[in-house]
């Protein structure tokens, strides 16, 4: 298991370096801080004063490998609207999209369980077709416009949350129901096929043969051995989960990592914006790191592979 572990922790470290590596290049590609940092009346020996302060002027790779050598220092450089370390903004904004994230995570598994339990339970009749049918029309809709129904619903016409902001729990309800809407179908269509491939094994028709109830054969026997597809469809699709909230929280107006690095991207706050795109990298590497770990422990066959 030690080996397992370590090897997953040279993969997050790689796509750290990587992640970092591409996101500066591309920067450093889409314009010139020096027209950021100055005003437009600014003399072209200002500019380029600014630049070698800077160390504009030197190769890309070598302002990378200095800014990774700050950077492993905890020093991202301070941001250029908010006039403080970049990296005490982002941080500031990643506990709110954690809430978002792990809250929609919780509640697509909470509906997606027991719905993927009924379906296999009752495979090929009318409630498992309409739980089918039901996830590929969920599949097929947007994120945003799913977020916008439920602020004209609930915020406009009902008045029961309000339409953006946070601070209290009810900000909470409409953004993670938005999240947690497309990942309900995902992970209801694939616990479901797996449900059934168990149902159908050699233990469980044993377990049947023995006098097991239905229940308790679906319950002890069908999902339990049916967890590793979820924690691996969970892990494939953490990247998306967060992503997603970038679009979640413009259309709420939450104040997250998201929007922050939207807010970035207009105001061309190039610190901010390397750092957010770390921090992402980092939560979902961690994610992918502990799913691997998870999926290790459930099934001592995929250490024994590594």
């Amino acid at each position: 298991m030690l080996s397992f572990a370590v090897g997953r922790l040279a993969r997050f470290a790689f796509v750290l370096f990587a992640t970092s590596l591409v996101a500066f290049v591309l920067l450093r590609f889409a314009g010139d801080p020096a027209s950021v940092l100055l005003p437009v009346q600014a003399s072209p020996a200002d500019r380029a004063a600014l630049r070698e302060a800077y160390g504009l002027n030197d190769n890309v790779l070598v302002q990378y490998f200095a800014y990774a050598w700050q950077a492993l220092q905890g020093n991202f450089g301070i941001s250029w609207g908010y006039r403080r370390p970049a990296i005490e903004v982002v941080l500031e904004r990643l506990p709110a999209t954690l809430e978002l994230v792990f809250g929609g995570l919780i509640v697509a598994l909470v509906v997606a369980v027991p719905l993927a339990l009924l379906s296999a339970r009752r495979a090929g009749g009318r409630t498992d077709s309409v739980i089918l049918s039901s996830g590929l029309v969920a599949r097929a809709i947007p994120n945003f416009w799913f977020g916008t129904v439920l602020i004209l619903v609930f915020s406009v016409h009902l008045g029961w949350f309000p339409t953006s902001g946070a601070g209290t729990a009810g900000h909470l309800v409409l953004p993670i129901a938005t999240i947690a809407f497309f990942f309900v179908a995902e992970f209801t269509m694939v616990l479901r096929a797996s449900l059934i491939d168990a149902l159908h094994s050699d233990h469980v028709l044993a377990a049947t043969a023995r006098g097991a109830t239905g229940r308790g054969v679906l319950l002890r026997h069908g999902l339990r051995n049916s967890l590793n597809p979820l924690v691996s469809v969970i892990g494939v699709n953490f990247g998306a989960l967060l992503g997603g909230t970038v679009i979640v929280e413009a259309v709420f107006g939450w104040p997250g990592l998201g929007r922050l690095a939207v807010e970035a991207v207009t105001r061309t706050d190039f610190p901010v914006l390397q750092a957010a795109v770390l921090v992402f990298a980092a939560v979902i590497a961690v994610g992918n790191m502990v799913t691997d770990l998870l999926y290790g422990v459930l099934d001592p066959r995929i250490r024994r592979a590594t």
